[in-house]
């Protein structure tokens, strides 16, 4: 190590540890043979190095978890002008694999007695999910204990807000340096959209073996559900592909999802990256026989959206095109548990779409062209802008008694959204008509409104977003006496 300077006397040597069976990447947790050691040795001002440590066959465990090793320096009698340098030796029997350690957190300080960290909180792996669709959530995190003595019982607690869930397990005890992983007894299933924050804290159940430093016995994270969308936004980490003029013949980009129960797919949200010339496209889907690879198309093929033409200027942004007509005002029914295969088809123009590769269902991405599917590795030489695209469902609706307007309120979208600088509000009315907008955050407070004199068809409303901080916003809309609220999330 390096030379250490003004040590404390009294402290001790600590760090993170594990041995693993020599591969790239190292994945196996190598078990230690008779004849196998870790000797930790200690040099006072730039003497011999003596042994003040040492790990056999005996005191390891096997794990792909880090173990923490934790060494009094007191043996050195340090006083406060010594420099102090650390080594470690690893010895090999000479007969099994070989091995390698990696270490982490090295350091010298002074350790207290009992210390529970919470080093890793489980969270969902999607931060939004679709309520119909979203499986119960699994709680739970892994446990280190810091400090120099053994606990007895500990306990993990794991609750969600807003709402009362509430779940802990309690384990029996931890020794020092070693680091647990625990699942709480129930999973949390959400029953309401919103965005949910989920706490974790770990604690000693025993008064005698309190803390001193409850800050890194804390974690949390959220997950937004939604009633909307299933996917991810733009914002996450993308795939770059599209495809460009060279490829001919039906040309479909798309992704598989398994829906768990009975929805209503709306429309089939896409963002548009860099093209050079005014593009067409429709949305697609299809049900699907198979459970992995290419998304074979079986009954249910469907490319009757409506068609949506972007101009150059409109690039860099996302676009939806609807499912939703006048015998289907709702949209397309799904059935529930099955496979889909949802994408976008480009009837003229080069058009550059992208999509989510992270899905709901840890699925594949695929293209279609000619008559041949491509997956995503197929396609990564292509290059592309970043690109997402997200399938949207609504409430399964069966009967259809909306007047006009109430269904042009209905099927309006707020696009982009989530958005950063600017937003737009699509409607398409059955005649001219004053529409007014406002914007509410999630106290009901209203921050703006505007009005309009929309035309009759299509309006495309730029919505102020100056001064709206990131986080959820309700807007509001009112036309023709009838009012509608959408979501908007701003970034």
């Amino acid at each position: 190590s390096p030379k250490i300077e003004t040590v404390d006397p009294n402290g001790n040597l600590t760090f993170k540890y594990r041995l693993m069976e020599f591969a790239n990447p190292p994945t196996i947790a190598y078990v230690m043979d008779p004849g196998d050691s870790i000797l930790i040795l200690a040099s006072k001002n730039c003497g011999p190095f003596v042994k003040i440590h040492q790990i056999t066959s005996s005191d390891h465990e096997a794990s792909t978890e880090f173990a923490k090793i934790i060494v009094p320096l007191s043996s050195l009698n340090i006083g406060a002008t010594d420099v102090v340098s650390l080594l470690i030796q690893l010895k090999h029997n000479g007969v099994a694999g070989d091995f390698l350690m990696q270490i982490d957190e090295f350091g010298v300080k002074t350790i207290t007695p009992f210390d529970l960290k919470l080093v890793e909180a489980k969270l969902p792996i999607l931060s939004k999910m679709k309520l119909k669709q979203a499986d119960a959530i699994t709680l739970g995190g892994s446990v280190s204990n810091e400090g120099l003595q053994d606990f007895g019982q500990w306990r993990l607690v794991a609750t969600v807000t807003p709402g009362t869930f509430a779940d802990s397990a309690t384990l029996n005890s931890l020794a020092a340096g070693v680091t647990q992983q625990v699942n709480t007894p129930n999973p949390f299933t959400p029953t309401q959209t919103g965005l949910y924050t989920i706490n974790y804290m770990a604690k000693s159940v025993s008064a005698s073996q309190a803390e001193v430093d409850l800050t890194n016995n804390i974690l949390s994270g959220e997950v937004e559900i939604t009633d909307s969308t299933m996917g991810r936004d733009v914002g996450e980490s993308t795939i770059p592909l599209g495809y460009g003029p060279t490829y001919a013949g039906r040309r479909i980009m798309g992704q598989t999802y398994r829906l768990k129960v009975a929805d209503t797919l709306t429309s089939i949200s896409f963002w548009v990256d860099a093209i050079t010339s005014d593009v067409s496209a429709k949305g697609y889907y299809c049900r699907t026989n198979n459970t992995s690879g290419n998304p074979t198309p079986i009954t249910g093929q469907d490319s009757t959206s409506t068609e949506l033409t972007i101009t150059t200027d409109e690039a860099f942004n996302w676009h939806t095109i609807s499912f939703k007509k006048p015998n289907l005002p709702k949209g397309r029914p799904m059935l529930a548990n099955t496979r889909y295969f949802f994408g976008i088809i480009g009837t003229d123009g080069d058009l550059r779409i992208g999509f989510n590769n992270e899905n709901y269902e840890s699925g594949t991405s695929f293209a279609f062209f000619n008559g041949t599917f491509m997956s995503t590795v197929d396609l990564l030489a292509q290059g592309a802008g970043n690109f997402f695209l997200r399938p949207n469902f609504g409430r399964l609706i069966t009967t259809a008694t909306q007047s006009p307007i109430e269904m042009s309120l209905s099927n309006a979208d707020l696009f982009p959204n989530p958005a950063s600088q600017s937003v737009k509000l699509a409607i398409n009315l059955n005649k001219p008509s004053a529409v007014q907008v406002s914007i509410f955050n999630l106290t009901g407070k209203q921050l703006s409104t505007q009005s309009f004199d929309a035309s009759q068809g299509r309006n495309a409303l730029a919505l102020p977003t100056e001064g709206l901080s990131k986080g959820v916003y309700l807007v509001k809309i009112n036309a023709q006496g009838f009012t509608s609220t959408k979501k908007l999330v701003v970034e």
